[in-house]
């Protein structure tokens, strides 16, 4: 039951969400996308534990940080390919 609840949680977070999007408009290729998943969450983690000293690293809730982070990274490329393709007029009609 905790982990659904840390994934919306951290799909929700602001500071995810920019870098994410950042990440994936940066993107050129499809396996960039989990690199900058991976950087956006490392990220991310780092913020956190500058403004929480006391907070220690979990492995576990850094892949679900990953996941999150993959989303908004995803969504981004997704936007970012759909719009060059529809520049190149290689979109077929609706």
């Amino acid at each position: 039951m905790y982990w659904p609840i840390l994934f919306l949680v951290k799909l929700l977070d602001p500071l995810a969400a920019i870098l994410g999007l950042i990440a994936g408009a940066l993107a050129r290729t499809w396996w960039h996308t989990g690199l900058g998943a991976l950087v956006a969450a490392a990220l991310v983690e780092l913020a956190l534990s500058h403004m929480q000293p006391e907070r220690r690293f979990e492995f576990p809730e850094f892949v679900v940080g990953c996941l999150a982070a993959f989303v908004w990274v995803a969504l981004a490329f997704f936007i970012k390919q759909r719009a060059a393709a529809k520049r190149a007029g290689s979109l077929p009609p609706r």
